[in-house]
């Protein structure tokens, strides 16, 4: 996983879609992640989307927010449980 660090601001840091492909390689069936959409305005154009990490017996682990624009949005509207699940 090292080679997938990149660096903001000094910080040594993950991307998200290295961390949740590191979490299912050490804990395979044992954790999960949720994600929902906590604000969708079409007419704003934004979406906030929480993802929330939790282990086996229910305890929350981590959680995410996450900010989409417009331009992030997909056209249909149908779609953008797929965005927010990236």
């Amino acid at each position: 996983m090292k080679e997938a660090l990149t660096e903001i601001k000094g910080n040594a840091y993950l991307p998200a879609r290295q961390r949740v492909r590191w979490m299912r390689e050490e804990h395979k069936a044992d954790w999960s992640i949720i994600t929902d959409i906590v604000e969708l305005d079409f007419v704003a154009g934004y979406a906030i989307v929480r993802a929330t990490v939790s282990d086996k017996d229910g305890r929350i682990i981590a959680t995410a927010r996450r900010r989409l624009s417009s331009s992030e949005l997909p056209l249909r509207r149908y779609r953008i449980s797929v965005i927010c699940s990236r």
